[in-house]
């Protein structure tokens, strides 16, 4: 999956209930999520509150530079998720976030550089029971694949 370059960026991603970056700080509640239980009676979409955690350590020669973040929801065989856009309508989940990161002075040549993101994606309508994956893409190349299970009370 990883281009054949010497600079290449690094992506750790985790599963939450809740997500902040206060001062650049990753603080995260109910880290390590990897199912949720949706109740029995509901009727699907079920209505999940989930997080993702993100940290990119970027080498030194991509620093300076704008890179794209994006993180799409599919299913465990790689398929886009529609989720609701519109009454009747739908469409792909897709979180995407610019950024760029820089050398502050006393960086030296060849150090990395971190950057923690975080997305919060409250009452996420989940259409079915089953896996699912958050891949997180930069610049057009998968880094990460963060699964979990919807499994239904019993």
């Amino acid at each position: 999956m990883r281009k054949s370059t010497l600079c290449v960026m690094e992506l750790s991603a985790i599963l939450c209930n809740h997500v902040e970056t206060p001062n650049g700080l990753l603080y995260i509640s109910g880290g390590g999520i990897d199912r949720v239980t949706v109740p029995l009676e509901a009727p699907a979409p079920w209505p999940i509150n989930v997080a993702i955690a993100v940290q990119v350590k970027v080498p030194w020669d991509l620093t300076n530079r704008d890179h794209l973040l994006i993180i799409r929801l599919q299913d465990i065989d790689g398929q886009d998720v529609l989720l609701p856009t519109g009454p009747d309508t739908f469409g792909p989940f897709r979180a995407e976030m610019s950024f760029q990161v820089g050398r502050p002075e006393g960086l030296e040549p060849g150090e990395w550089q971190v950057i923690n993101l975080g997305f919060n994606m409250p009452m996420l309508p989940i259409p079915r029971l089953g896996s699912y994956l958050f891949t997180c893409e930069i610049d057009g190349e998968e880094l990460e694949r963060t699964r979990f299970k919807v499994n239904q009370a019993v």
